[in-house]
């Protein structure tokens, strides 16, 4: 079979708002940051959501993230995040869920979401965006110590995708 790409970043490539290979039966998933994963380039990240999806009987897979900024290591992101690229963020995401007939969102970034003020709020605008999409919120294995879904690299590729309260979620973060 061969593979479909699906890739959105910005003019000069510091920003990626999408990356992955949509299927029948797509899982998409939301991280943290991009690093500098492209098709057929992947990180050890996005490899480990690719195994995770296939293990979950999806057939394709989509990676979005709270903030598209690229940062090898997350605690390199911007200070002040931009409201331009939380728009077009919000947007790609969006209109990708619709695209795709997703139905299946996980959620996969650890404490590290604590690291900037900015990053809640982005996953509150995200959700925001989709809420009424009759979307299937998941989480992979037990939540962090801090209450966070846990990031692709820290569980087994065997790991099931279990349901998550995204609403309680939500609301906990957003005080």
């Amino acid at each position: 079979m061969e593979s479909k790409w699906i890739y959105r970043n910005n003019s000069d490539n510091t920003a990626r708002f999408l990356l992955g290979e949509p299927g029948k039966n797509t899982l998409a998933c939301i991280g943290l940051n991009p690093s500098t994963a492209q098709p057929e380039l992947l990180d050890n990240t996005l490899k480990s959501v690719k195994r995770i999806a296939f293990s979950n009987g999806f057939d394709g897979w989509l990676m979005f993230n709270l903030y598209p900024q690229r940062a090898t290591n997350p605690n390199k992101l911007t200070k002040v995040a931009k409201r331009t690229l939380i728009s077009k963020n919000c947007e790609i995401f969006r209109l990708t869920i619709h695209q795709f007939e997703i139905k299946t969102l996980w959620l996969a970034f650890g404490n590290l979401v604590e690291s900037r003020t900015y990053l809640p709020k982005c996953l509150i605008e995200m959700y925001a965006a989709v809420h009424t999409s009759g979307l299937q919120w998941k989480k992979a294995q037990s939540l962090t110590h801090k209450g966070h879904p846990r990031h692709p690299l820290y569980i087994p590729s065997s790991s099931i995708l279990t349901d998550f309260d995204m609403a309680a979620y939500i609301k906990a973060i957003a005080v």
